[in-house]
């Protein structure tokens, strides 16, 4: 439907932005890995923009987006995941998490989008807190909590949003049916009527009309044929008086005897 069409446009034209900046940010951490020899996250920029240039052909030459948006969105989290488990840019890397909620929400739907976001949040919850006293990079709980109320407050927004387009959208796929079931409901009541229209071609004498085969038909059988209306045959007083005076007259005649009680 033309709604659901739109819907899909308006995703794939966010995803090409997102790309687009993603892939300009993943080739500046590359080089600056590559440049103080930070070998491991080095590779992971590399397999980023890998995935991120794949993703843009894929956006380009295929429809199944939705599925596309399964794959790369988790495989892009987890290479942030990795960041932050790392502590890349001395701990920094975490701030880039917070519009992940907006597009987990925005690409996958509400349901979707809710699960990969708490999941997310978890995990997150885990690298920043490390209660099993991984040997991972160490965050300060403070600041750690702060983020984490933070990240939650953004995926509230961004589930409240996306409910709120969600049911937009259904009220609007739900119109445009009604419109479509109405239309198609006019069009079939203007296919079953019939109409006269332009010239019609009639005897001046028989009053006969000429059809569209060159035929000359009574009017009765014309209109009938070109119409939904029939004809009941009855006749005039002017001509019941003309084709059958004496059998008025008698009639007339036999009406005032009535009247007059003889």
């Amino acid at each position: 439907m033309e709604i659901a069409r739109i819907e899909k446009k308006r995703k794939q034209r966010f995803a090409f932005s997102c790309i687009a900046v993603a892939l300009a940010a993943s080739i500046g951490f590359a080089v600056v890995d590559f440049i103080e020899q930070e070998q491991m996250e080095f590779i992971v920029d590399i397999l980023v923009i890998i995935l991120l240039a794949v993703s843009l052909i894929v956006l380009t030459k295929s429809d199944r987006h939705l599925l596309l948006y399964r794959v790369v969105l988790p495989l892009l989290s987890l290479s942030f995941l990795y960041n932050i488990a790392i502590g890349a840019g001395n701990g920094t890397a975490v701030y880039w998490l917070f519009p992940f909620p907006l597009v987990f929400f925005f690409f996958l739907g509400k349901k979707e989008g809710g699960i990969v976001a708490a999941v997310i949040f978890f995990i997150i919850s885990l690298l920043l807190i490390n209660p099993f006293s991984f040997y991972l990079y160490e965050y300060d709980i403070t600041v750690s909590l702060r983020f984490l109320a933070s990240f939650l407050l953004v995926t509230m927004i961004a589930f409240g949003l996306e409910a709120s387009r969600e049911k937009f959208v259904k009220l609007s796929l739900e119109n445009q049916t009604k419109l479509m079931e109405e239309k198609q409901n006019l069009e079939q009541a203007l296919g079953e009527i019939k109409t006269l229209n332009g010239l019609i071609p009639i005897c001046c004498h028989c009053k006969k009309i000429r059809n569209d085969e060159g035929y000359w038909q009574q009017v009765e059988v014309y209109v009938r044929d070109h119409t939904h209306a029939d004809f009941s045959h009855g006749i005039c007083p002017e001509c019941a008086k003309a084709l059958y005076e004496n059998y008025n007259d008698s009639g007339s005649e036999a009406s005032r005897h009535r009247r007059a009680g003889t």
